[in-house]
């Protein structure tokens, strides 16, 4: 049976956000800074929920769109 999307979305999200989480703190030094960009990615992950494709890797587009908030985060 398929989940309704958001309901996949909170699925992935919670399987895969410490990984995401990991991989931001890898980028940025500061816990603070890492918490607040981690924070930003899901708020930009589920306004592009839309444009997954679930043939692909949730973790993978998760982390490409958590590179892209982190430097942005670092230009500012």
């Amino acid at each position: 049976m398929n989940q309704p999307p958001h309901e996949q979305f909170v699925s992935l999200l919670a399987r895969h956000h410490s990984l995401i989480r990991g991989f931001i703190g890898t980028l940025l030094p500061h816990q603070t800074d890492a918490d607040d960009v981690f924070q930003q990615t899901c708020l930009v992950l589920w306004r592009k929920w839309d444009t997954f494709d679930d043939t692909q890797s949730f973790t993978s587009w998760a982390c490409g769109i958590a590179f892209y908030e982190v430097k942005n985060f670092q230009r500012v």
